[in-house]
């Protein structure tokens, strides 16, 4: 059959000109084949890709540039335009309109330049010229954020903000500065660190012992080889005719050696000869117990109210559940407040024992938590919360997630704070692990939090190991240990030290070696050494290192738990796994032994402390506080009751009210202690907190 004929006849059954163009088009689009087909010709046509762009953080004043691919898929060239069909929000399109090619690919560029804080985002309509062709739209999203406050507190760095690094960036410069010590004058910075010269105290007094405290600066007392042991005579000296002694006037009151507050009142007669009073009522008189936790002291029967004696319980305050890490890291403020984590947030207890507030904001890890002078900042789930310390409200809250690299859509992973140490501006430094789910594949982060606690960022980022310990040096460098794996000190692995040191300074950053540890942690000394406990290792400032003392090649015979430094000596508590005992040892740090002390069931990865006049403090493995002079004899030994379950990682630590705490199990024990905590190096350790937020 012909296909004009073929035409005719299906035009002659047409039983309407509804259907006419219709066959019209199938007179002339048909072919003269067996199968009657549709003739359209070449098309074009358009696909971009992503479908939708995301530009992520921009900080402020700062722009950012992504890449879209436009494509021709049809079988012709064919044009587009491209319009917004939102307010553009500071978005740009470079190449807005153009032809491609058939099967041709090009990048277009889309730049943003933020206008305001917070997420911008507009749509983008690319219009092919063919009006059979479909339209593709795309998503533009970026997010402004405040660029950071790189503040570091340090006065010997200059602090700025790098966009193209995306972090801050401490360097090292020569200024004057305030190292805060009243016994130095001239201060300037040397490497990064404030240092003075030391201040001459002399008065040209020959009657003055002429001293300087760190705090108020130089002091003048009267030479002790004038005081001529009598109360009843004022001592003086003259520089020109040296010490000279007069009667104090009759009735002044005096002290009798050995005659205690409350058993008897003495006083000066008129020869100048200090006297026991005869019938003087001494009840109800005030005197001081030397307890912190009792007020309004009066004599009672020859005694100043009702005094502890030392090593005794003061309170043991239930708190429910601990969090995790809680045990290990109780936080102690200023006052003697203790700030300890819960299963529900973080409970405040009194300086003598007094539950005071709940923040209720999840269960933190609280083996992170920092405590700063105005607020305490506390690791739960992927969120930072800063929470204040009058009230326990909440503050603010920082998802670490916003700061952490965008994975592809279809991996997913969790991420944890691991630990966490203060700037002395308040700013934060964050070790966070990165694992992804459904294999091995671990990322260890440290992020850099803000001295306002507005913006996070990325300080550093390793594949496959994490950050299990870090604090913060003298000249606020980061210093670390960075594990394999999974952080965690409970596992066998390799372990290194790292310290980042400030720009400008020679040698300033460093790492050692990888060694094998199942547990170790760090310290700070005096000359802004760390002091690193596999075996025992002293790393200087410019990593310099020495072995003070050698890690068994068993692991058996180890450090345990943080060393503490006091004076000339690093102590620690050394255990060992093939026998029941263990004992405190205190090294030169150049190694020697000065002393040690056996201790019987000593507790694994636990801490010594030590107050002002050198007595030590342990917990020992049945959950027996005990307590020994710098010569090592035991002061006192009081069991926490009831017994705890576990004392492992449980951390003992003492308040400025001379109170040793323990936090295990449900309870918050506080034990009389001697003397007040002693000083550590600058920044203080981890448990010498006292609202500088150092650890």
């Amino acid at each position: 059959m012909h296909c004009p004929a073929l035409a005719i006849r299906h035009l002659s059954q047409a039983r309407s000109l509804f259907l006419l163009p219709w066959i019209i088009i199938m007179i002339f689009g048909w072919s003269c084949g067996d199968t009657p087909r549709l003739v359209t010709g070449p098309r074009g046509a358009i696909d971009v890709k992503p479908k939708v762009l995301n530009l992520g953080r921009v900080f402020t004043n700062q722009d950012a540039v992504g890449v879209v691919s436009i494509q021709s898929v049809g079988e012709k060239p064919i044009g587009y335009r491209a319009q917004f069909t939102a307010p553009a929000e500071g978005f740009e399109l470079y190449g807005a309109e153009g032809t491609l090619d058939t099967q041709e690919e090009r990048e277009l560029v889309i730049r943003y330049e933020s206008q305001r804080s917070g997420i911008a985002r507009t749509r983008l309509m690319f219009i092919p010229d063919n009006s059979a062709a479909a339209a593709i739209e795309l998503e533009l999203i970026a997010e402004t954020t405040a660029t950071p406050d790189c503040e570091d507190g340090s006065g010997c760095t200059e602090d700025r903000f790098d966009p193209t690094l995306q972090r801050c960036i401490h360097e090292a410069r020569p200024f004057l500065c305030n190292d805060f010590n009243a016994c130095t004058e001239e201060d300037q910075c040397a490497d990064g660190i404030c240092l003075g010269v030391s201040r001459n105290c002399d008065d040209n007094n020959v009657c003055t012992d002429d001293l300087c405290n760190s705090r108020e600066g130089c002091v003048h007392t009267l030479r002790a080889d004038c005081d001529d042991a009598n109360p009843c005579t004022i001592d003086s000296c003259d520089p020109q005719e040296g010490c000279k002694h007069s009667q104090a006037p009759a009735l002044s009151p005096c002290v009798i050696e050995g005659v205690e507050q409350c058993v008897a009142a003495a006083f000066c007669n008129e020869r100048g000869i200090c006297i026991l009073a005869d019938n003087l009522p001494l009840d109800g008189t005030s005197c001081d117990d030397g307890d912190a936790c009792t007020e309004e002291d009066t004599c009672n029967d020859g005694q100043c109210g009702n005094p502890s004696p030392v090593g005794n319980m003061q309170f043991a305050t239930n708190v429910g559940t601990l969090a995790p890490g809680a045990e290990e890291n109780p936080l102690i403020g200023t006052d003697g407040s203790i700030y300890i984590g819960i299963v529900d947030g973080v409970q405040a207890v009194a300086p003598c024992g007094t539950p005071t507030w709940t923040a209720e904001v999840g269960t933190p890890t609280f083996a992170g938590a920092v405590l700063l002078p105005d607020r305490l900042s506390v690791p739960v789930d992927t969120q930072i919360i800063d929470i204040a310390l009058d009230d326990g409200r909440t503050l603010k809250t920082h998802n670490i997630e916003n700061a952490l690299p965008v994975l592809p859509i279809d991996i997913t992973a969790t991420s944890r704070v691991i630990d966490m140490a203060a700037r002395t501006s308040g700013g934060l430094v964050i070790s966070v692990e990165r694992r992804q789910e459904g294999n091995d594949e671990i990322e260890g982060f440290l992020l850099e939090l803000d001295g306002p606690h507005e913006v996070l960022t990325i300080l550093s980022r390793w594949s496959n190991q994490t950050v299990s310990r870090l604090v913060i040096d003298e000249d606020e460098s980061v210093v670390f240990v960075l594990s394999e794996g999974i952080a965690g000190r409970e596992l066998l692995t390799q372990h290194q030290l790292v310290r980042l040191g400030i720009d400008g300074v020679v040698s300033g950053s460093w790492s050692t070696g990888q060694l094998v540890a199942a547990q170790n942690d760090i310290a700070l000394g005096a000359a802004g050494e760390v002091l690193w406990t596999i075996g025992l290792t002293r790393v200087q400032r410019r990593g310099t290192l020495s072995v003070l003392a050698p890690p068994s090649p068993t692991l058996e015979l180890r450090a345990t738990g943080s060393p503490i430094v006091f004076g000339p000596w690093v102590i620690t508590q050394e255990t060992n796994a093939q026998a029941s005992g263990g004992r405190l040892i205190a090294r030169t740090f150049d190694g020697n032994e000065a002393f040690s002390i056996p201790v019987d069931a000593i507790a694994p990865t636990t801490s010594p402390v030590v107050d002002q006049r050198g007595n030590i403090f342990v917990l020992d493995a049945t959950g027996t506080v005990r307590a020994y002079d710098s010569a090592g004899a035991p002061l006192f030994a009081t069991p926490l009751e009831p017994q705890p379950s576990s004392v492992e990682r449980v951390t003992l630590t003492m308040t400025p009210l001379q109170l040793l705490v323990v936090a295990v199990d449900e309870t918050v024990y506080g034990l009389k202690g001697v003397a007040e905590l002693a000083d550590s190096p600058w920044p203080k350790h981890r448990r010498d907190l006292f609202g500088t937020g150092h650890r």
